[in-house]
């Protein structure tokens, strides 16, 4: 079960950039591999060059089998989430905090929660953070908050003055976002009357820190897939029974809901909104082709009202290159980028980007991505993206015609000369068991 669990762990990580200039450092984190028959260890690669060059950010004694999942900063602090092995064969959830001036990450570990546990998301805010957590043993989520950036934690025990595992059993909630009012986590939970099926679970807390549980109240069979906020509302995105882009807002903790949109095909997977413009991405079936395509979708009123922009694919790289799939987007100020993976004329995946520098009104689609892989290359893609006021990095995973298995990859742009360029870690700087490594969830 460990071993399988780790395993899966492997394809989830998160890659943060602090935001407060080009000089401050990105850190990458996740598992990587020290050999075929060994567990993974915790992945912490630090780069003071937007993503350019790694090295090992963990010191000698803090080097564990383990994955680390999440990760966040605020103002001042970073934290990174995850689980860690232990001497007795348990599995304990993690959290590394550390100021944005110190060197050292400090681990706090959370050890008798069960024989299995581990958090899967870290999301922070002002002086708030918070770590989503699943508790394997009783097969039901956890939730932890810290109210002072993350350096001291407690573990929320009610939702609805009943037991958080009562309400969070069988459920899968891994993304939150707060505004300066209320906070909203999001999730599935497993239909027990009806096999395969899920409805939509919502917790939402105000500034007293008390959780209650929300209801769309639809009829209909509503999968989440991401949340975002703007000052005022909160909007989430999902799919309305498995073929309709789906999007609701609410600005009272969720006890009101708006629905805007009414379309009839495709998938929304991820939102960001900043500087009041939002925007949802995903992607649907083309009726005549039957090809995947991307779907795009931008509100300007904190998500009163959505307009498709279905024109800015009317380019060479999306009529050439079939099969797309988006995977994330993040907005900071002026500047939009979307990423993901489309099908190549060798038939396998290959890293998909796109960038607007004014709110989504234009886009381009950089010539150096799709025409400059790096050595060895044979397949991969992008699936998170974060941005400050100075670059972006973008992060995925790609294979090699010459080498075992699949590595992490990055995308840095240069705002001095407007190119993209693509890097990996250089194995010199990292732990000497190092292998290759997993990057593909992101926070900022």
């Amino acid at each position: 079960m460990k071993n399988k669990l780790l395993s899966t762990a492997l394809v989830i990580s998160g890659l943060l950039l602090s935001a407060a200039g080009y000089a401050e450092p990105v850190y990458a984190v996740g598992s990587y591999d020290v050999g075929r028959e060994e567990m993974p260890s915790l992945l912490m690669a630090e780069s003071n060059d937007n993503g350019i060059t790694w090295n090992n950010g963990l010191t000698n004694k803090q080097k564990t089998g383990g994955v680390l999942f999440s990760s966040s900063c605020s103002s001042d602090s970073c934290v990174a989430v995850g689980g860690q092995n232990t001497k007795k064969g348990a599995i304990i959830p993690v959290i590394y905090h550390k100021n944005k001036s110190d060197k050292n990450w400090q681990l706090t570990k959370f050890e008798g929660q069960s024989s299995m546990s581990f958090f899967v998301k870290a999301y922070c805010q002002d002086n708030n953070c918070y770590a989503i957590g699943m508790n394997v043993d009783t097969m039901s989520q956890t939730l932890a908050s810290s109210s002072d950036e993350g350096r001291n934690w407690a573990f929320v025990k009610k939702i609805d003055d009943k037991p958080i595992a009562q309400v969070l059993k069988k459920v899968e909630a891994d993304h939150m976002a707060c505004n300066t009012s209320f906070c909203i986590v999001i999730g599935n939970k497993k239909n027990e009357k009806i096999e395969k099926a899920s409805f939509p679970i919502i917790l939402t807390t105000g500034k007293d820190n008390q959780w209650s549980t929300r209801s769309l109240k639809l009829s209909d069979e509503v999968v989440l897939n991401s949340v975002a906020c703007d000052e005022e509302f909160c909007m989430l995105v999902g799919t309305k029974n498995d073929s309709e882009p789906f999007i609701a807002t609410t600005n009272d903790e969720g006890k009101n809901w708006h629905f805007p949109i009414t379309m009839a095909n495709g998938k929304l997977n991820e939102m960001s909104c900043s500087d009041k413009v939002c925007l949802a991405v995903g992607t649907f079936e083309d009726t005549e082709s039957a090809e995947r395509r991307p779907l795009l979708l931008k509100s300007t009123d904190s998500g009163n009202t959505w307009q498709s922009q279905a024109s800015v694919f009317d380019n060479d790289i999306i009529t050439k290159y079939p099969n797309i799939n988006v995977e994330s987007v993040n907005c900071h100020h002026q500047r939009c980028v979307i990423v993901g993976s489309y099908e190549n004329e060798t038939k396998n995946d290959a890293p998909f980007l796109m960038i607007s520098h004014d709110a989504a009104q234009t886009w381009e689609f950089p010539e150096e991505i799709y025409n400059q892989y790096p050595k060895d290359f044979t397949e991969g893609k992008l699936s998170t993206i974060v941005c400050s006021d100075n670059a972006c990095t973008a992060a995925g995973s790609h294979e090699f015609s010459e080498r075992y298995g699949s590595d992490a990859l990055f995308i840095v742009l240069d705002t001095n000369s407007g190119l993209w360029s693509y890097s990996e870690i250089n194995k010199e700087n990292m732990p000497q068991n190092y292998k290759s490594s997993n990057v593909f969830s992101i926070a900022r």
